[in-house]
């Protein structure tokens, strides 16, 4: 697992590509849209890290934490982000579709709840195949209104198959609360008489989460059954875009400040505030912000696709 250091530096790394997005999305090189990650990147770095990277993820369209997280390519994100094509996804992918499945991130998906059964399926393949890795699907509470999630759920627990099923809730679908979406109030009385092992978590200290995730591997390694994790988080920023949303009045900003006090990164930090001295976090944080930037001008500067580029592998082609 890893150590409070390397928890910050992976929070730290999520969050400045995401402030750079905000600075530079008014310059309109970013053709994509952007649902960002702010105030949940402590969801992906307990998860992968708790596990010691041994798994393969699928997510939502909300992808730059989860992508981050397990990948750290800080590089291919930007050149993804600029639609360039030194990138796994020929920069065709954008935003939503991040991904690298030689990395271990093997799709990110724009339609809701369908990157579910893709994981379920991986876990199927490598509890076949007996491959000693996890399959981890990021999720939002809205997907779990979704049909496909209770049926990817129900055969997980009937073949014991090796995933995480990790819910990101944030409360809200889109603009939509729970409250209007569930004929039912307590989800843990639903999932948890599945035959699985269910966990609650809304310290947003991803220290804390990463141990609770050791604790569920150890647990399945012991009598495999599948793993849920409903925790709890606040999106900073609008359900889609690079704005904050308290002008449509549906989120309280009450239940922001209680959120923003204890700050995924802040939380990291005052560890680190105890054992290290604050010149080593100073030099730590504008190491990863000079990387970034340097990967950002290379970026836009970089070659974009060509026409004929920009089609390929989206339809058939004979040859």
């Amino acid at each position: 697992m890893k150590s409070n250091l390397e928890l910050y530096k992976s929070l730290y790394l999520i969050r400045y590509c995401e402030q750079r997005i905000i600075d530079l999305y008014h310059e309109n090189e970013m053709r994509t849209p952007m649902h960002m990650s702010f105030g949940q990147e402590y969801i992906p770095v307990g998860v992968c890290s708790g596990l010691d990277m041994k798994c393969d993820i699928t997510s939502s369209y909300r992808s730059h934490a989860n992508f981050l997280a397990k990948t750290a390519d800080y590089k291919s994100f930007f050149y993804e982000m600029y639609g360039k094509e030194d990138t796994v996804g020929k920069g065709k992918c954008g935003s939503m579709h991040l991904g690298d499945p030689k990395k271990g991130h093997i799709l990110s998906s724009g339609i809701v709840a369908s990157q579910i059964p893709a994981a379920t399926g991986l876990a199927f393949a490598n509890k076949y195949k007996k491959i000693q890795n996890f399959a981890i699907c990021f999720f939002g509470d809205g997907a779990i209104d979704s049909g496909c999630f209770w049926e990817s759920l129900n055969l997980a627990c009937l073949f014991k198959l090796p995933v995480f099923f990790i819910c990101e809730d944030n409360e809200w679908a889109v603009h939509t609360p729970k409250s209007d979406r569930r004929g039912y109030k307590d989800l843990k009385k639903i999932v948890g008489n599945f035959d699985l092992y269910f966990y609650e978590e809304e310290s947003n200290d991803a220290e804390i989460l990463q141990k609770k995730v050791n604790e569920a591997k150890n647990k399945y390694k012991r009598n495999p059954k599948p793993i849920f994790f409903n925790i709890r988080c606040y999106r900073y920023l609008a359900h889609i875009g690079i704005e904050t949303d308290w002008n449509y009045n549906y989120r309280p900003k009450k239940v922001y400040n209680k959120w923003k006090k204890k700050d995924c990164l802040k939380i990291q930090k005052d560890k680190l505030f105890v054992k290290y001295d604050k010149n080593l976090i100073k030099n730590t944080e504008q190491n990863i912000e000079k990387k970034v930037d340097a990967v950002i001008l290379k970026a836009k500067k970089s070659k974009s696709l060509n026409s004929r580029e920009m089609f390929k592998g989206l339809f058939y082609e004979n040859d």
